[in-house]
């Protein structure tokens, strides 16, 4: 991970400028044993209250784009998100899917194909940090291809068991 923090973090300059590029953050809550959500999706037993809680809603603000896969945009559904609305106004939405269809009139954007290219895209595109949104499937593949800059984990004191591991079962790079 330092490594590739290291590559994209450089600068690329224009007319005199430097301009930092976004780094891609994993803010996410997790239980002790590794899981973000239970077999069913829900997230009953992690910390929803206390000073994390207001210091996690605080970096929410800062951040003005999002990445999330397909499944972490349908739960939206379920606390009353409608389909192609977006689920953090402030933020401009990429969903990473090959199934996902929306209203024509959606300002969600669809990252289609080389998903790996798509989201260093997105990454070199951004003036700012860029959250990675829940979902371990897809920030498992992000970290298996050195694409996630820093880690912020919220570890609550339960123990799922099983469920949605933190980085799914994509491979890891170790060292």
């Amino acid at each position: 991970l330092f490594d590739a923090h290291r590559r994209l973090v450089a600068c690329r300059f224009t007319h005199d400028r430097e301009i930092v590029l976004g780094a891609l953050v994993y803010d996410v809550a997790t239980s002790v044993d590794g899981f973000i959500a239970h077999r069913d999706g829900s997230v009953t037993g992690l910390a929803m209250e206390g000073p994390h809680v207001d210091a996690y809603l605080a970096r929410l603000q800062g951040y003005r784009t999002v990445v999330m896969g397909r499944s972490t945009y349908e739960a939206g559904y379920a606390w009353g998100l409608a389909p192609g609305d977006k689920p953090y106004p402030h933020m401009q939405t990429f969903v990473v899917s090959s199934a996902l269809e929306l209203p024509a009139h959606s300002d969600i954007a669809i990252v289609r194909g080389d998903v790996a290219l798509g989201v260093a895209a997105i990454k070199a595109d951004a003036r700012d940090d860029v959250y990675l949104c829940g979902g371990g499937r897809l920030a498992g593949v992000r970290l298996s291809h050195g694409l996630i800059d820093r880690l912020i984990l919220k570890v609550s004191p339960v123990a799922f068991g099983a469920g949605t591991p933190l980085f799914g079962d994509a491979p890891h790079p170790t060292g």
